[in-house]
């Protein structure tokens, strides 16, 4: 039922009210109290009808119809009036009210959803840094190993250039041979001080690998938190305006029921107005279920409408907590980031020296071979050959096709004397990591 029809039949029954209380309460066909053209009157304004009436041209015939039509005039507008109105509004509230039910859920779940969906983020990136960091931490150990082999090569050096020195004081080529035999000596711990970085080199690799795929897990984690700001902001705008939208069916609802409440105040008047005359009683008993029913429906709509706003309300309010969230995210996942990649920078700065020393010493490994080389030819040369044992000892003998003048003094030149032990085997001596 529109505002405009509940207007008009305000209007209307207001106009019947009037016209009705100009007759006797009592009023009877046969009185001669009754006013038929007072009646007629009512007719043309029930019906519609612009025509004039003069009592002194109407019969008895013509009086009973007009009558009987008056009637059928009232009793038609009457029809027009439904008792469904209270049912309407109830379904309407609770159509309402399940909408409203329905955002404050989705505002809840679209905030337990952002706020897993973060945490899930900020865990992840976490969980990368500390492995940057834990990798560091393992580097420095490698660092620190290094560091010892650096100083165990620098003593092996130095022992070599002292055997270099005494090689020049002796004289007889079994003193030279012995000499020769504990550079050889020296030499073989320097390859075997070499060999055992391989453990280290597999370490700084499963180290670099781990920081490498924690870089590639951030930047997937990047692109995942963009669709995560970008989702979240995109389910609040949805969630406003289905807030919005509802806020506007609510308060039309509202305005529903409050005509509905007006409407049934109009109702009641002419019930009563009709209960009070025998032309239109008939028509009473509809008229207050019509009253009783729009009075019901206002009460439903007012009321319910008012509940359900509230409960709108209440969910586009929530979608505050959700930009808070987001807002927080932002901020939360800027630092995050700031601090992982500091993690990098440090981890990138440790790397570097290491890499450089672990290259360097297999750089002498070619001059330790060239050493080796120079001995055993300095002893092939003095006719003598030198072994080293499984505890570390040398012994040295005479080759049995090398004559005994050969243990006499000898001033040749021995390539190991010659051999450039700092350039060749000691690169660190101005590398620091």
């Amino acid at each position: 039922m529109s505002v405009g029809t509940n207007t008009d039949l305000q209007k209307i029954f207001g106009q019947v009210n009037t016209l009705l209380g100009q007759l006797p309460s009592d009023a009877t066909g046969g009185s001669s109290s009754f006013n038929a053209q007072d009646f007629f009157k009512l007719g043309n304004i029930l019906n519609g009808s612009s025509s004039q009436f003069s009592g002194n041209s109407v019969g008895n015939n013509q009086t009973a119809s007009i009558i009987q039509n008056t009637i059928n005039t009232v009793m038609s507008l009457i029809n027009k009036i439904t008792t469904q109105e209270s049912k309407a509004a109830s379904e309407e509230v609770k159509k309402n009210k399940k909408a409203a039910d329905n955002l404050a859920k989705e505002q809840e779940k679209a905030k337990t959803e952002l706020s897993q969906n973060i945490d899930n983020i900020e865990a992840q990136i976490i969980t990368e840094k500390d492995t940057v960091i834990n990798s560091t931490a393992n580097l420095e150990e490698v660092s620190k190993q290094l560091q010892e082999k650096q100083e165990q090569l620098n003593a092996l050096v130095k022992q070599i250039e002292e055997q270099q020195k005494a090689l020049q004081t002796v004289k007889t080529p079994e003193e030279k041979a012995k000499i020769l035999g504990t550079i050889q000596g020296l030499s073989g711990q320097i390859g075997e001080l070499i060999g055992s970085l391989g453990d280290l080199q597999d370490q700084v690799t499963t180290l670099s690998q781990a920081v490498e795929n924690s870089v590639t897990n951030i930047e997937t984690a990047k692109g995942n938190a963009v669709s995560i700001q970008e989702n979240g902001e995109m389910q609040i705008t949805k969630l406003v305006q289905e807030g919005a939208n509802l806020v506007t069916q609510n308060t039309s609802t509202q305005v529903k029921g409050v005509t509905n409440n007006v409407t049934g105040a109009s109702l009641q008047v002419s019930a009563e107005a009709a209960s009070s005359n025998m032309f239109s009683a008939g028509a009473a008993a509809k008229l207050y279920r019509a009253a009783n029913d729009q009075s019901t429906a206002g009460q439903t709509r007012t009321t319910g409408s008012l509940t359900n706003l509230q409960t709108v309300l209440k969910g586009i309010g929530g979608l505050q907590d959700n930009l808070t969230l987001l807002s927080n995210f932002k901020t939360a996942i800027g630092s995050s980031l700031g601090e992982f990649d500091s993690a990098v920078g440090e981890w990138n700065s440790s790397v570097t020296p290491v890499i450089t020393s672990i290259g360097s010493f297999e750089s002498v490994i070619s001059g330790n071979e060239e050493l080796k080389t120079a001995v055993t030819s300095d002893l092939s040369s003095l006719g003598y050959s030198a072994e080293i044992d499984e505890q570390g000892n040398i012994e040295i003998s005479r080759n049995d096709n090398e004559s005994e003048a050969q243990t006499q003094e000898t001033s040749t030149t021995l390539e190991t004397s010659e051999f450039d032990v700092q350039g060749k085997l000691n690169p660190f001596e101005n590398l620091k990591i």
